[in-house]
């Protein structure tokens, strides 16, 4: 199967990662691409109760977001083996971690721990709580996507406390688009939810893997009332933002339109592309 030929390629994700300590200044509101060398160090220790150092490159935190962001914050993350991410509740935000490299265990709200590796997918929506630990012999790499939720009804909190948490690749379900956006080519996808199957009350309402064939492109597009990250793991291409600015983009870098900015991405390699996708919306207030 091709999709097994990305995984052989994934290594080259752990090349972004660094240690120290850095002072975040406030993120630019129309910034839509960060490059894997501009990414900003933000290690800790003992997250949550855990234990060593959970290391991140982000393209922007929840310290330095803009009150409009959705997407409140963007990382790649590392866990060394034996390292962990204590148990810990979330209250007014969603995160999701997403295995690039290695393998470990989940813990989700009810408590039971389940094996998870490359391209398996975890969340945790307000009123849940999750943990994660290193338990292989390699780096644990994965993505951290957070997002900021409204203030819910009674109702709301009710259904996402009964949400699912992990999503293993296996049970991923396939969404292959064509021509997406007014681009070329087949977009092919693997998904964990989509828009077109997720609860009113979820922020982060799609998340999926993407792949992106030579020569093949999205379509330089507009969003109007949602967050849309693309995050690249493997391949090159060009990323246009809103104004039709082309940077060149490859493994580890961050991308984003905010509601009235667009994008477009092509692949300009020559080995298929592999993306991870998130987007995300506020809840409808009631």
């Amino acid at each position: 199967m091709v999709r097994r030929k990305f995984w052989k390629l994934i290594f080259v994700a752990t090349l972004i990662f660094g240690f120290g300590i850095s002072v975040f200044g406030k993120a630019a509101k129309d910034s839509q691409v960060f490059l894997k060398e501009n990414l900003e160090t933000w290690d800790r220790e003992n997250v949550a109760g855990g234990t060593g150092t959970l290391a991140g490159k982000f393209s922007f935190t929840r310290n330095n977001a803009e009150p409009s962001f959705v997407i409140k914050e963007i990382g790649w993350m590392t866990l060394k083996p034996g390292d962990s991410i204590g148990s810990h509740a979330h209250g007014d935000n969603e995160d999701a971690y997403v295995i690039v490299s290695g393998t470990g265990e989940f813990t989700g709200s009810d408590g039971k721990a389940v094996k998870v590796g490359p391209q398996d997918i975890t969340i945790a929506r307000p009123g849940q709580s999750h943990a994660l630990k290193n338990t292989g012999t390699e780096p644990l790499v994965f993505l951290d996507v957070v997002s900021k939720s409204v203030e819910l009804t009674e109702e709301q909190k009710k259904e996402v406390l009964e949400a699912k948490q992990y999503f293993p690749k296996e049970e991923l379900f396939t969404w292959d688009r064509m021509d997406l956006g007014g681009g070329k080519g087949k977009l092919g996808g693997t998904f964990a939810f989509s828009r077109n199957d997720s609860k009113p009350s979820y922020t982060i309402y799609e998340m999926g893997w993407y792949t992106l064939g030579p020569g093949d492109s999205i379509g330089h597009h507009k969003h109007v009332d949602n967050d849309d990250a693309i995050i690249l793991v493997v391949g090159e291409g060009e990323f246009s933002d809103t104004d039709n600015v082309i940077t060149k983009v490859g493994p580890g870098a961050i991308t984003i339109a905010r509601p009235g900015q667009a994008h477009g991405l092509v692949n300009t390699g020559k080995e298929t592309m592999l993306l991870f996708g998130a987007i995300a919306k506020e809840p409808p207030k009631k």
